[in-house]
């Protein structure tokens, strides 16, 4: 049998992984099967199975994908010649942003899957020291730079990531990206103590 140029492979194998993202968002997890995606993708199970072993396969290389492209958007935007302020404030959009496109995906990182919420809890840590890194940074430039107060460049990233997770995974029915992220952003910065002067 002969064998699609690597170009050729990398198109379809992203085609696929297109087709199958809104799948999952449609349906639950165990609602969809490999027939769906391959029947809407418009390739054989069997080309399907040469991309990826099983569904669960499928699901994993879908949700790598979102958490490594959301990973290289912060380290490129921690590089930007703004204020670290600004730099933080895109960064948190950035991440609100990412985690309501692929709600349907980080939802299950809450539910009881077996064998799919432990492979999807290691991936998620991993990819999440990139984005802890990356939020760390900016966070010690604004304090060389005097804007901002003493942080733990490990804990501090961490405590934003859950607050952005909250957030999506609560809110984001009622609420736009931008809303939630513009919320996230003035309690981070300002916290909830009023200032002493009255200043709202």
């Amino acid at each position: 049998m002969a064998t699609l140029p690597a170009s050729r492979q990398e198109k379809k194998r992203h085609r696929i992984m297109e087709v199958a993202s809104r799948v999952f968002a449609e349906r639950d997890y165990h609602a969809v099967t490999m027939d769906d995606v391959a029947r809407r993708s418009g390739v054989g199970k069997g080309t399907l199975y040469r991309y990826f072993d099983s569904k669960e396969d499928l699901f994993i290389a879908l949700m790598d994908e979102g958490l490594a492209l959301l990973a290289d958007r912060l380290e490129e935007e921690q590089k930007a010649e703004v204020p670290p302020t600004e730099t933080l404030s895109r960064m948190i959009h950035t991440i609100v942003r990412s985690f309501c496109q692929h709600l349907p995906f980080f939802r299950i990182l809450n539910g009881d899957k077996g064998r799919l919420i432990v492979r999807k809890k290691q991936l998620f840590h991993e990819r999440r020291r990139r984005m802890v890194t990356a939020l760390g940074r900016v966070l010690e430039r604004g304090m060389a730079a005097g804007v901002f107060r003493h942080l733990d460049p490990e804990v501090a990233p961490s405590l934003l990531i859950g607050m952005v997770w909250g957030m999506v995974l609560n809110h984001s029915e009622r609420a736009t990206p931008e809303a939630l992220a513009a919320v996230i952003v003035d309690i981070f910065f300002r916290g909830t103590l009023k200032p002493a002067n009255g200043a709202s």
